[in-house]
């Protein structure tokens, strides 16, 4: 009878595999400088949106500020010609105010406390004096902050100044700033991209190097001898490499002489010995006794089941086989004779011992058949003799001397004896 299951001993061959190189779209180096300079990238445009709200806020309150400065001085220079309704004098410091070059009031009107403009100067005639603004956001369409103040003589109000500021030197010198923010942003990420590009290279520059040793390792070759003369990380790295390898090749020749030496005591066992797969059944290893005694090959062996060893006469079939190794499964070990059959031969009694144990990480069953043939054929002889002995005539057995070994019950019962 052929053992239950058992897994096969581990080979130790190695395969070599295709192993592909890495597109430089997957590689270390990119994703370090993308990752780098998408995170600079978000910095730079915070940073960058901080100095345009800044320079917004700047511009605001400078604005303010000039409002607030230009208000007394157009109240001092203006209030008391109002009141006399000088027309000609307040008209000329207007044409004064809103003539030089320099001067960043684009036009001014001049009301009496009746809302009776009295005179006006700047960019056009106004005909409909526009709202006043109150941010500079509403002023940006015409680039023209419009605002007015009161003309007053002792706390007494005599009119009314309107007048527009120009927004766009101060725009222009917003726009110049946040360009050249932009200009510099741009150098800095350009800088930073070679930057990376160039440390990315230095860091993983050998770990191409490390990629085809750790490649040769998985085929089998444990002599990759990485030679990378660096004393930081990678090198230190490349150096426990080594190690590893020399104790992967140590490891790898005691457990190659492990199975040879195992090997030859299973194949020099006097007994036959089958290994099977506990779930299934399957033979999975069997050793030269085996081969020899049910006269087949390993491989023919490999690809037969429980039937193919067995007489197939009941009891001794495929389900009391099964049956059997269940009960050694649950039992622990079962020892019993069973009627065996060559390959191409005839039947053979054999004495099986069933075994349950774990090879590696999986259950086995382990049968161990000895051929009992012989002894088999003794007991026959033994009870056949011992059938002959006791007849009705009486027998008696002596040594050369003559002297009674054994008699029968017939040879008692006439002798008296």
């Amino acid at each position: 009878m052929s053992p239950a299951p058992s897994a096969s001993l581990p080979r130790l061959e190695t395969r070599p595999r295709h192993a592909a190189e890495v597109p430089w779209f997957r590689s270390i180096r990119l994703k370090l400088v993308v990752a780098a300079v998408v995170v600079e990238a978000l910095m730079l445009s915070l940073l960058l949106a901080n100095s345009y709200r800044l320079v917004g806020s700047a511009l605001e309150s400078q604005t303010r500020a000039r409002l607030e400065s230009l208000a007394p001085l157009l109240n001092a220079a203006l209030a008391g010609r109002v009141f006399q309704r000088d027309h000609t004098e307040i008209q000329a410091i207007l044409d004064q105010l809103t003539g030089s070059e320099l001067t960043d009031i684009r036009y001014l009107v001049i009301q009496d406390r009746n809302g009776k403009i009295l005179a006006q100067a700047g960019h056009g005639r106004l005909t409909r004096l526009p709202a006043e603004d109150q941010s500079i956001a509403a002023a940006l369409p015409d680039l023209t902050y419009d605002s007015r103040i009161p003309l007053t003589l002792a706390t007494t109000p005599v009119g009314s100044a309107y007048f527009g500021l120009s927004l766009t030197n101060m725009l222009d010198l917003r726009s110049q700033v946040l360009r050249q923010s932009l200009i510099i942003a741009g150098l800095e990420i350009l800088l930073s991209l070679l930057l990376l590009a160039s440390g990315g290279y230095l860091i993983t520059r050998h770990i191409a190097t490390l990629l085809a040793a750790t490649r040769q390792l998985a085929q089998g070759d444990y002599h990759p001898g990485l030679e990378l003369h660096s004393r930081d990380e990678i090198g230190l790295l490349a150096k426990d490499f080594n190690i590893m390898a020399d104790q992967v090749q140590s490891r790898m020749e005691a457990l190659r002489e492990s199975e040879q030496r195992f090997r030859s005591i299973f194949n020099a066992a006097g007994d036959a010995i089958f290994i099977h797969d506990l779930e299934t059944g399957r033979l999975l290893d069997v050793n030269q006794r085996m081969l020899d005694l049910y006269g087949c090959s390993r491989e023919q062996a490999l690809h037969s089941s429980v039937g193919d060893f067995s007489a197939n006469i009941p009891p001794y079939t495929p389900d009391q086989a099964r049956v059997r190794m269940d009960q050694a499964v649950r039992e622990g070990s079962l020892t019993f004779e069973w009627l065996a059959r060559a390959r191409n031969g005839p039947p053979f009694w054999v004495e099986v011992n069933l075994r349950s144990t774990r090879l590696g990480p999986e259950e086995r069953i382990i049968a161990v058949v000895r051929d009992i043939s012989e002894r088999k054929k003794a007991e026959a002889e033994q009870r056949l003799a011992a059938t002959s002995f006791e007849t009705s005539e009486g027998i008696v057995i002596t040594d050369a001397p003559g002297r009674i070994l054994r008699v029968n019950q017939a040879f008692r019962r006439i002798t008296g004896y």
